[in-house]
């Protein structure tokens, strides 16, 4: 799986690169077959943006971006989407599979 974590504009700590990049690669243990993940961490004034974007089989794409005080509570918020996201997907490929 490809994961890429952008920083666009602004130099942050590689330490919240690395976060971001251990948090997300986590992600591949849910089932579904990833296939390359991109995640944008941004800085407004006193907001900070992180959007996650999954290319999942069969061409799908999934995002899931959050906004809080602070990138780690805006990182948690949008790995939690991208989790509910790709387990949702996972379910209805395995219910598919056994004809549910």
């Amino acid at each position: 799986m490809k994961t890429t974590v952008a920083i666009p504009h602004h130099d942050l700590p590689s330490a919240l690169r690395d976060a971001a990049l251990e948090r997300v690669q986590a992600l591949e243990s849910i089932g579904t077959e990833l296939h390359s993940i991109h995640v944008v961490l941004e800085k407004d004034h006193l907001e900070h943006h992180v959007e996650i974007v999954a290319n999942v089989n069969h061409a799908q794409t999934l995002v899931a971006d959050a906004r809080a005080e602070a990138f780690e509570g805006a990182l948690d918020a949008a790995y939690g989407k991208m989790e509910t996201q790709l387990r949702k997907l996972h379910e209805k490929i395995v219910d598919r599979r056994h004809g549910k």
